[in-house]
């Protein structure tokens, strides 16, 4: 996961508020941002998480590539691979739509193994 500045901002600003604590690799969530946060519905877990962000994430296309990275989970794919599976070409249109995946944390890096998150199979 690539961890950049603003979410070092963001990190910061939650543990000043005394929101957050632990490592960076091992955040909980305190008392006091429990409260702040209120009422919330946790995410489902396994086959219901992946239905979930398959509903969640953009048109078809980019669903697809979703599907294919989980279908092929736990083998990783080439970003071809991943584009043949979506009916897609490698292309501008790939990248961002990949880069919206890894933002949230569905996919894993490197994009020479593309690999579904293993958070979406716990």
């Amino acid at each position: 996961m690539s961890l950049s500045g603003t979410f070092d901002k963001y990190l910061g600003q939650q543990r000043t508020s005394g929101w957050v604590s632990g490592a960076r690799d091992a955040l909980t969530i305190t008392p006091a941002g429990a409260a702040a946060l209120g009422a919330f519905e946790p995410l489902p877990t396994g086959p219901d998480l992946q239905a979930y962000w398959l509903a969640k994430v953009g048109g078809g296309k980019q669903r697809g590539m979703l599907a294919a990275l989980i279908d092929a989970w736990p083998a990783s794919l080439s970003d071809g691979d991943v584009a043949e599976r979506a009916q897609m070409a490698l292309s501008g249109t790939f990248d961002k739509y990949l880069g919206q995946l890894r933002t949230l944390l569905l996919v894993e890096e490197p994009r020479s193994a593309l690999k579904a998150s293993a958070e979406l199979f716990a």
